[in-house]
């Protein structure tokens, strides 16, 4: 059932272009079992590929809304229930609304008043809901949430502390925004048959589970999970953001590996390290940088450095001033390529380079 994750990133690259990415964070997301926070400017196609994205799993009942300082509680979790109201008991009417959704997507959480977000937050830790005299679990397998810009305010910051995955863009290129006027626009559902189901989605989580232990029993991996957070808080002290790397944090972090391995089918390794650090470990752009850097420094050999190796030796030709130093760079790059590992997002940066 693997492949059928792949096979998603690749068809959402159909409709989404130039943001493998972000594609696979996407994904990823469908299989932490927390919530995925990407973080973008306004037209990035951020709602346009989280629709797509569900509109592929069958049976998946999508709940979506844009927050605002006037959302009301009823708006996300229903009104109360009149006829119990007059028996004096406090009950909402869930149907239609989040508890009951399997994929839920909420815009711009950060202007969500007080009481959304205490309530909220207690729907991403523990997956329940208080309806009025109890506790009852709520339905969500996977959370989507985006917003325009990182917030400031610590309250606000809570949402992206507890999403697993979390995700920073900017605008394409002008070369790349070419590609984005060739590919037709889709309203509605994909033509074609689902490419997995909410049952596939729950199995999946549950094999995670089980690679998330392995992980956690791996010396090597919790050692090489620790020194890439040390070293990225470090590069952020150095250029003056601090960064904050909790418990809670590692965990996600670990959570994140055994996704990146369950999607690769591949025993847990340095680096599914690397690319879950790349997607859990940062907080702001600043942050994500520092994170690279780590990587980099620590792990030059993984798929994540390789991005950086290649685009180092695309600049070197196109600076360099002789046609004998031109074509040993390119023989640099065809090497590149040749040893590159096999991931998504990577592959997607390979095919768009000219050796």
């Amino acid at each position: 059932m693997v492949r059928k994750f792949l096979e998603l990133m690749e068809t959402l690259d159909r409709f989404v272009v130039h943001r493998a990415w972000e594609v696979e964070g996407l994904v990823y997301g469908l299989l932490t079992g927390y919530p995925t926070m990407w973080i973008g400017p306004i037209g990035i196609a951020k709602t346009y590929a989280i629709d797509i994205l569900t509109s592929l799993i069958k049976d998946a009942v999508l709940f979506r809304y844009m927050l605002t300082k006037f959302t009301e509680p009823e708006e996300l979790f229903g009104a109360y229930n009149i006829r119990m109201l007059r028996r004096g008991r406090i009950v909402r009417v869930t149907k239609g609304k989040l508890p009951e959704a399997d994929i839920v997507y909420l815009d711009e959480p950060f202007k969500a008043s007080s009481a959304i977000r205490n309530a909220l937050l207690d729907v991403i830790l523990y997956r329940r809901f208080y309806n009025g005299e109890q506790y009852i679990e709520t339905k969500t397998k996977a959370m989507y949430m985006s917003a325009n810009e990182v917030p400031i305010l610590t309250e606000d910051l809570a949402f992206i502390d507890r999403s697993a995955v979390r995700m920073f863009s900017t605008h394409l290129t002008w070369d790349e925004m070419e590609d984005v006027i060739a590919t037709p626009t889709i309203r509605g559902k994909i033509s074609g048959s689902y490419m997995l189901s909410v049952t596939d989605i729950e199995e999946a989580q549950r094999e995670v589970n089980e690679i998330e232990r392995t992980v956690g029993n791996s010396p090597e991996l919790r050692k090489l999970i620790v020194s890439l957070a040390k070293t990225s808080s470090e590069n952020a002290d150095k250029s003056g953001e601090r960064m904050e790397v909790s418990e809670r944090r590692l965990n996600m972090v670990r959570r994140v590996v055994a996704v990146v391995s369950y999607v690769y089918d591949e025993e847990p390794n340095a680096d599914h390290v690397a690319i879950a650090t790349a997607y859990a470990l940062p907080s702001s752009w600043n942050t994500y940088v520092a994170t690279l850097t780590a990587i980099n420094q620590l792990l030059p050999d993984s798929s994540i450095a390789y991005i950086n190796k290649i685009q180092t030796v695309k600049t070197e030709i196109k600076n360099a001033t002789s046609e004998a130093d031109k074509a040993s760079l390119s023989n640099k790059l065809a090497e590149l390529i040749k040893n590159a590992p096999k991931r998504h997002f990577l592959k997607k940066e390979i095919e768009t380079t000219k050796v």
